[in-house]
């Protein structure tokens, strides 16, 4: 490439603005706008009368245009350009903007999470909802308000976990029999405190990821899950239906909670699977029996 743009040295007069703005990768008009809102001053003139952009002005230039590149606003490197603190206020932005960026991404993976979820359970309708649903919905809720800094990976893990889980929750076919249903599973849950009682339970379980299924850990950690959700589901109002003999619908039922759970389990790590493993074929055991 003959005719590219050459890096000035001491015995170069410098680039003109078209090249200058080749070299760094932007536009003539950029470089002019840095010039105009007072970001660079601008380029001595050579006898010719064109403007030459030595080495200093070139490195000036890309450092705006960099600054710019990730994604600080001109209004915002205007007052950096005359700061003269040694850099800290330019080291403030940077780490501001980090901040910001890393709660995007953060933003970015929970919506991708929630997305892959969506994807998952094959939603054709976007207004049908079933207790299910209803049920997912509200215990996220509560373990978000227990535990704020759940990651997205956990809290999808938790969803598949209310997914399964949501089979042993009775359908009384009426709304609002349904929200007393949720209402009172939720009251349930909560300590004399007002608190999540299985908030320290739930950071216990997603703390499992690198231990050995047979730790004692995870005997201790499923038996109280056991005890809790049967305590939980034996507080549902007096409008949830008995339970009622083996059918074909229970049974089509069973194996849709069953599935749910396989597709939970594929996605744990094996010590916490082997708490699911420990506590959900039991409590759907007891709901078809009646209870325990």
């Amino acid at each position: 490439m003959a005719n590219a743009p050459r890096w000035p040295d001491g015995q170069d007069p410098g680039l003109l603005i078209g090249e200058a703005a080749a070299l760094l990768g932007i536009s003539a008009k950029a470089i002019r706008v840095y010039h105009d809102r007072g970001l660079l001053p601008e380029a001595p003139r050579d006898a010719s009368g064109y403007r030459r952009y030595g080495a200093a002005q070139l490195v000036a230039l890309a450092r705006i245009t960099r600054l710019r590149a990730v994604g600080l606003s001109l209004r915002e490197i205007a007052p950096l350009v005359d700061a003269d603190d040694g850099g800290d206020r330019l080291r403030q932005a940077l780490g501001d903007l980090d901040v910001a960026l890393a709660a995007q991404v953060r933003e970015c993976e929970q919506r991708r999470a929630l997305l892959a979820l969506v994807l998952d359970e094959g939603i054709d309708d976007p207004v049908a909802v079933s207790v299910a649903d209803v049920w997912e919905e509200r215990s996220i809720a509560l373990l978000r308000r227990a535990i704020p800094d759940l990651t997205a990976e956990q809290e999808l893990l938790e969803r598949r976990f209310s997914r399964a889980l949501a089979a042993l929750i009775p359908d009384t076919g009426a709304a609002d029999d349904d929200a007393l249903v949720f209402e009172t599973l939720g009251a349930a849950a909560l300590d004399a405190d007002g608190g999540w009682q299985f908030a320290d339970q739930h950071r216990r379980f997603h703390a499992l990821a690198d231990v050995d299924p047979d730790d004692p850990r995870v005997a201790q950690l499923a038996g109280e899950f056991l005890a809790q959700l049967r305590t939980a589901l034996a507080s549902l109002p007096a409008t949830a239906p008995a339970a009622q003999p083996p059918g074909d619908a229970q049974r089509a039922a069973e194996r849709q909670a069953m599935s749910g759970l396989r597709a939970a389990l594929d996605v744990l790590a094996p010590a916490q699977a082997r708490v699911l493993e420990l506590v959900l074929p039991r409590l759907f055991e007891e709901a078809s029996a009646g209870g325990p």
